[in-house]
């Protein structure tokens, strides 16, 4: 009896150390994806991939550039190492670009739906676990955001807006995007007593 009570006592101490180690990789891993998106918050001066990898190296974080996993070109992939037995995050940066030759890219101020969509394809496939998609400016950066969100809202299996985001030069804050449905229409903003 005495060997059963030491045994389920060994049981417990293993398991709350096992906790334990889960609770501090859980804690490192939180800490390591605010750091990366703190980073991305505080803004860069240009659309520059290299630039990017500058400021996530200060921060110790891996990158490479130009990394083709067999599904398409990532301009910039973030590995951030949180714990030895678990995978690195890979955070890719996919800088959209308008097609030389007879496209119709930004012709009316926006990329195509095609173009977005290739590119957060390109990232799901490749094994990136979350996606941004560096634009110009801040109008194009809503726009990429937007239809993103919008290719969501067909029932898909896959949240595109919760991996997918599109960033620009000089951003403070992320883009936030109104649902239609939240959206209050311009007649029933004024109030007429």
């Amino acid at each position: 009896m005495f060997n059963l009570v030491k045994k389920k006592s060994k049981v417990a101490k293993t398991k709350g150390q096992l906790s334990k180690g889960i609770r501090v990789a859980k804690k490192v891993t939180k800490k390591k994806i605010l750091r990366a998106e703190s980073l991305l918050r505080q803004g860069f001066r240009s659309n520059n991939v290299a630039e990017l990898a500058k400021i996530g190296k200060k921060y110790g974080i891996d990158s490479e550039t130009d990394k083709d996993y067999g599904f398409g070109l990532i301009d910039l992939v973030w590995n951030i190492k949180f714990h030895p037995a678990f995978d690195p995050i890979a955070v890719g940066f996919v800088k959209l670009k308008e097609q030389e030759g007879g496209s119709s890219d930004l012709k009316d101020g926006q990329f195509s739906l095609r173009k977005i969509e290739e590119a957060i394809m390109t990232g799901i496939r490749s094994g990136m676990d979350r996606l941004y998609l560096l634009c110009d400016n801040e109008d194009i950066a809503k726009s990429v955001t937007g239809q993103t969100a919008w290719l969501s809202s067909f029932g898909s299996l896959i949240r595109f807006e919760s991996y997918s985001a599109g960033v620009y030069p000089g951003q403070d804050g992320q883009i936030k995007i109104i649902p239609s449905q939240k959206r209050v229409p311009q007649h029933k903003k004024t109030k007429v007593n």
